[in-house]
């Protein structure tokens, strides 16, 4: 046997600083099961993509796109964070999985904007024992690309840096700074907590991406004047993503950073 490439399709999300993404598990239904023995086609799954192959002493390209065949390939989900930190409106997730496909699309990805979105929300098939995640369709039509990829955004949040230790709270003129000047924190304001006490707290004016790495914003005191100033902590930590939840329900655009 020698097997050559018919397509692939390779799983991104652009959190992660190499964007591959690898907590995708891939499930051959029983009919997509039937199809590849039948043309001899040979699926294999890697951390980040799916190649599909087929063996080139039988078949040819040609032979096998000519029948217009279409594919359909279950995803299931390792990653239980993944809508914590994905910037993705699909509210009922009980009742809706997301559609990947190659019909009608000659961008080379599998859904219809730059990165997955709503447009991909579809109904959850009926019969369905168990919901996967999503479904791959791949139509196997002479208009078949070499590869496809699938494109997950990262969500942006406003961040909330609360000062919570007496020493932080004793500084006369702190300030939250962005040394590259992209990202401006209103502050410093004053929070009640649940407990009751009283600390203070700085926001971002605008929502700031997450990411796996991102250029660390600064906590500083500007008791030695206007055009100076010392810094307390030279690097503030990100959100942590598991206290972030947006799944099946209206997304909290903001993230609490604690520091003591």
């Amino acid at each position: 046997m020698s097997y050559t490439l018919l397509t692939a399709v390779y799983f991104r999300h652009h959190y992660y600083a190499s964007t591959r993404y690898d907590q995708l598990q891939v499930h051959i239904p029983v009919a997509t099961a039937r199809d590849l023995r039948r043309y001899g086609l040979l699926l294999r799954q890697q951390a980040d993509s799916i190649t599909l192959s087929f063996d080139d002493t039988i078949l040819t390209r040609e032979n096998i796109l000519q029948d217009d065949m279409t594919l359909i390939f279950d995803l299931s989900l390792k990653d239980h964070l993944f809508y914590n930190y994905t910037d993705l409106q699909q509210h009922d997730l009980r009742n809706s999985i997301l559609l990947f496909t190659n019909k009608n699309n000659s961008t080379g990805r599998l859904h219809q904007e730059v990165y997955v979105s709503a447009s991909e929300v579809a109904p959850l098939p009926v019969p369905c024992f168990v919901r996967p995640f999503g479904q791959i369709e791949l139509l196997l039509t002479q208009e078949l690309r070499s590869s496809y990829e699938i494109h997950f955004a990262p969500k942006a949040t406003h961040w909330h840096y609360f000062l919570m230790s007496g020493h932080l709270q004793e500084i006369a003129k702190p300030a939250v700074v962005d040394p590259s000047d992209i990202t401006t924190f209103k502050g410093p304001q004053s929070a009640v907590l649940p407990d009751g006490r009283n600390v203070i707290t700085f926001i971002s004016d605008t929502p700031v991406t997450l990411a796996q790495q991102q250029p660390p914003f600064m906590l500083v005191d500007y008791t030695t004047g206007s055009d100076a100033w010392r810094v307390v902590i030279p690097e503030l930590p990100k959100p942590d993503i598991s206290r972030i939840s947006a799944a099946g329900g209206k997304p909290q655009f903001s993230s609490e950073i604690f520091l003591y």
